[in-house]
């Protein structure tokens, strides 16, 4: 039960306080059952007597107490509300019904406070009213009562069905005076449904209260403060200041965020610059008592100028137009260097077509220009891509390094809108989403690499590394690192492990690029670049003066290989074209055993005694030399010769060389090379001048003939176009050296090599001097095979070091490798049945710089295992890794041995075509009857198979060309054993 007060109805002051304030009068309406019945207006009540009445509509309905329990509650405090219910008044009626207090004293500084609130969520079409009526009128005559305050049912509370606080002041003029206070709930029907809401009020009260301030003004308004000065209609020393944003509600007297102000007038500080405030003031009296908030007033604070977290404006400003015949340029730049401009305009009003505000990015009018879809209009200059009009362009951000916008307005001599209001901020720039670009990878290290990109403009980045020939990442991969700045070093790495490196920007977790293109790279790790922080130098040298102790003056020696374990493991075996082999040492505790052989052709006339065991490491030096003395005990003569060559390709000119060698112990005085070429085949050029042309090719006579010195003739011959020449056709050149009395090697004086015509030409490849196939009875246990490994440089920048890997095939004997030449200096080490060059330093240049000296190559020979057979195929592949990046895997070689083919002739006129021209069936039989027909195929002039049979197994057979266009075709028989003969067919 709330607390009663009781008052005498015409002598009612001071008798309890709220905080400091006197309250005068106060109804909870409690102990009550409602007012009396009608037509008694009489309802006694704590506070005396209240009057209830109406406006002679809607007699149904009348006020009295609410004291139902619901949620949200019906009664404020204690048990009971007043409470006056909707009711059906016909269509166009309007009912009044009153709730009159008894009759009280005016006081100076008199409030009314009340709590109620509303049953139906939004506007029902209801007003509540607050009214007066003074003791000379009667208090139930409702046209003596005057309107104080009044509401739409949105205003009553902030919710409808929750109690809201109203405070409303007593107008000064009742000061003095006796009244009655009446609660009107006003409604008119507008239909024949009964409309408008319910009212429930409660814990009425009248207080005396601390003085409110009044004639609020407002002066100086800055960026960000106003000066405010106000009357003070007490004794109040200080007050509270409250700035609310226009348009918000009016505030109570619980309400907070105010400002303390101890003096009149005040600086307010603070503010938004640009932003309309409502100013409110509050007298204090006591820490307790405070006064209602005074009348408002609106201001709007100044804009910044245009820079970063200011504002851009027309001429005008917030309050003006823009002027005529304006022709103004001004530049935003960002005060942070790295940040950009951006400006977001609120409002915008420009005459259209007439008037244009122009924007370029950057720091001039000559930027690029960001233009609209507007052409020139009428507006002064004629610039087309202006804006105008009411519709909010932008909002823009520059794109340019300096992160600048300019803007230039034109306007003509005739009518200015309002212009414009912008925002302008600075900041890092937007993210951009750009699939990465000029991927590239430095630093590489054994277990870490540096990863660059074009950077996008604070973009995220994300990176992948995926075992070398993985497929290709999706949105959805996972694995990568975030990296937000380029380069990036990726550490965890494995060595001697091929990696493809991808990279995507994002923006947020959600918006990502399409992966990069992929990039490639090899880890290795120091014994790639022979740049181990230990090492072991091995020298082989011929000792002349039998000292054992290398000279000056002393030649190294490379016809042996040096042998040696690391810590008792297998074997390994490595010579070099300079007789010198650096070991690299991965561990500097490691013991080595190092020996030097002589090769088998030379073992008789050379020797070498010494070896070294259980050898580290100068962990001082990082470095330990160990020198091989060889000592020369028979002299001796041997000159060799080998072909390297490009593949022969239909139409195209191929470069042959033939390299010699002294490898005698004095200069050779003269001798002579004979080189033969295929009939097929003509030769274009010959690098070596002196020459003699022989029918099938040339021979030349050279001359002083070094010890250990090479040279070179390079043959560019032409291949000719199909049919001369078909795809798969073999074609053979051949050289020979002089003098081979006495040489104590003939069979390196000559060689034979046949290569396949091939129709694309891959710079990277295997070949071996035999061809594909070798008929058995032609190679014996003492025949070597001749594998040369071509290697060319087709990137954009130097190769600095090039390796190559080529893994034997178990038919082939690793013991019997011996190297027949390189085009560079070069280390081979040889791990049981894997072979791997290095060529440290070579610095190849690219083709584009020079189509020469890009190329290289190394070629070696081996025998193959005992108890090879006919139908045995040997193949032979190798992987060439050009600096870091993943090996270059050649072609597979195939090598096989076939049955003899001695006895059998096969030339052209073995086999007929009839009839020729045909465009029908033509038949192909052969005249020797000892073989029989296997496959037929038919080429068109540029080499492309047009139809083929195959498994013929008869010596004729007939075919249809009638579907074949007119024209010359190639048509090539194969049979049962491997001969093949070609003719030419027209078809009408």
């Amino acid at each position: 039960m709330k607390k009663q007060l009781l008052f005498s109805f015409f002598t009612l002051f001071l008798l309890s306080f709220i905080g400091n304030s006197q309250t005068t009068f106060f109804e909870g309406f409690e102990n009550t059952t409602g007012p009396s019945a009608a037509p008694s207006t009489t309802w006694t009540l704590g506070s005396g007597n209240w009057h209830v009445f109406q406006n002679s509509v809607g007699l149904t309905e009348r006020w009295k107490i609410n004291s139902g329990i619901a949620t949200p509650p019906l009664v404020r405090t204690g048990e009971n509300a007043a409470y006056i219910n909707r009711e059906e008044i016909g269509t166009g009626n309007t009912s009044e019904d009153y709730l009159a207090t008894p009759l009280i004293p005016f006081a100076p500084n008199q409030i009314l406070r009340f709590y109620n609130r509303t049953f139906t969520n939004g506007n029902q079409g209801t007003i509540y009213q607050i009214k007066i009526s003074t003791a000379i009128s009667s208090p139930t005559d409702p046209t003596s009562y005057v309107t104080i305050a009044e509401f739409t049912e949105e205003q009553l509370s902030t919710v409808f069905n929750i109690y809201t606080e109203k405070v409303i002041e007593i107008p000064s003029f009742y000061i003095g005076q006796q009244g009655y206070i009446a609660f009107v709930k006003k409604q008119t029907q507008p239909d024949d449904a009964i409309s408008g809401d319910r009212w429930l009020i409660d814990d009425v009260s009248l207080e005396i209260t601390c003085p409110t301030p009044s004639s609020l003004n407002i002066s100086n308004v800055t960026f960000t403060s106003v000066d405010l000065s106000w009357n003070e209609n007490g004794t109040a020393t200080s007050w509270d200041i409250l700035a609310l944003p226009c348009g918000s509600a009016a505030p109570t007297s619980t309400i907070t965020g105010w400002v303390l102000a101890p003096t009149n007038p005040f600086t307010l500080t603070g503010l938004s610059p640009g932003t309309c405030y409502t100013f409110y003031i509050r007298s204090v009296c006591t820490l307790d008592d405070f006064s209602l908030w005074s009348s408002s007033i609106n201001v709007t604070t100044t804009f910044l100028p245009p820079s970063c977290g200011g504002n851009y404006l027309d001429s005008g400003q917030a309050s003006a137009n823009y002027s005529n015949n304006e022709n103004s340029n001004i530049t935003i730049c960002p005060t942070t260097p790295g940040d950009v401009v951006s400006v977001t305009f609120t409002s915008f009003d420009i005459e259209s077509n007439n008037d244009a505000l122009y924007v370029f990015n950057g720091s001039t009018v000559a930027g690029l220009q960001i233009s609209s879809t507007n052409g020139g209009g009428n507006v002064p200059g004629g610039l087309a891509g202006g804006y105008w009009g009411t519709t909010i362009p932008g909002p823009f951000t520059s794109s340019t390094p300096d992160g600048c916008l300019t803007f230039r307005f034109r306007s003509n001599a005739t009518i200015t809108n309002s212009g414009w209001i912008a925002n302008v901020t600075c900041g890092p720039p937007p993210c951009t989403i750009e699939t990465p670009t000029n991927v590239t990878v430095s630093n590489v290290n054994p277990t870490s690499i540096n990863v660059s990109w074009d950077e996008y403009i604070y973009s995220g980045y994300q990176i992948l590394t995926l075992p070398h020939n993985s497929p290709e990442p999706t949105e959805s991969s996972t694995g990568f690192i975030n990296a937000n700045y380029t380069p990036f070093v990726v550490s965890g790495l494995s060595p001697n492990t091929c990696y493809d490196i991808y990279i995507r920007s994002y923006c947020d977790t959600n918006e990502f690029s399409p992966w990069s293109e992929v990039s490639s790279i090899c880890t290795f790790d120091c014994s790639y670049f022979a740049t181990c922080t230990y090492s072991i130098i091995a020298t082989a040298f011929l000792d002349s003066n039998g000292n054992g102790i290398k000279e000056a003056t002393e030649t190294n020696f490379n016809l042996g290989n040096f042998n040696y374990t690391v810590n008792g493991s297998t074997p390994l075996y490595s010579s070099s074209s300079d007789g010198v082999i650096t070991i690299p040492v991965l561990n500097s505790s490691n013991i080595y055993n190092v020996n030097f052989s002589i090769q088998n052709i030379f073992s008789p006339y050379y020797t070498c005694t010494t070896s070294y065991n259980n050898v580290t490491v100068d962990t001082v030096s990082g470095t330990t030399n160990l020198y091989f003395p060889v000592s020369n005990i028979a002299s001796y003569t041997d000159v060799s010769e080998y072909i390297s060559a490009e593949s022969p390709r239909p139409g195209f000119s191929r470069n042959v060389y033939i390299n010699y060698f002294n490898y005698s112990q004095v200069t050779i005085p003269t001798g002579t090379i004979t080189f033969t070429k295929n009939n097929l085949e003509t030769i274009n050029s010959i690098s070596q001048s002196g020459t003699v042309s022989t029918a099938n090719g040339f021979t030349y006579n050279y001359t002083n003939l070094a010890p250990q010195e090479m040279r070179m003739i390079a043959i560019n011959l032409q291949t000719p176009t199909i049919p001369t020449v078909n795809l798969g056709d073999l074609l053979t050149v051949s050289s020979s050296i002089t003098p081979i009395s006495n040489d104590i090697y003939p069979e390196n004086n000559s060689y034979t090599l046949t290569q396949t015509v091939i129709g694309s030409y891959d710079p990277n490849e295997v070949y071996e001097s035999h061809g594909p196939e070798i008929p058995i009875n032609n190679f014996t246990s003492n025949d070597y095979l001749n594998y040369t490994i071509t290697f060319e440089n087709t990137g954009t920048a130097n190769a600095e070091f090039i390796r190559i890997e080529n893994l034997l095939s178990n038919k082939l004997n690793p013991s019997t490798i011996e190297m027949i030449g390189s085009s560079h200096n070069y280390d081979l080490k040889r791990e049981n049945n894997k072979l791997t060059w290095f060529f440290y330093d070579i610095d190849l240049p690219p083709t584009s710089q020079n189509s020469t000296l890009s190329h290289g190559f190394v070629s070696y020979r081996i025998k193959p295992n005992p108890g090879y057979a006919i139908g045995d195929i040997i193949p032979n592949t190798a992987s060439i890794f050009f600096d870091y990046n993943p090996p270059i895997i050649t072609n597979t070689f195939n090598t096989e041995f076939v049955a003899p083919l001695n006895n059998l002739d096969f030339n052209s006129g073995n086999f007929i075509v009839y009839p020729n021209p045909a465009n029908g069936l033509i038949q192909i039989s052969l005249k020797n009857n000892s073989e029989t027909i296997q496959n037929v195929t038919i080429f068109d002039v540029l080499g492309k198979i047009v139809k083929k049979v195959e498994a013929v197994n008869s010596n004729q057979t007939n075919i249809n060309v009638s579907l074949l266009s007119s024209g010359v075709y190639m048509v090539e028989v194969i049979t049962e054993n491997n001969l093949k003969q070609v003719k030419k067919l027209v078809i009408k």
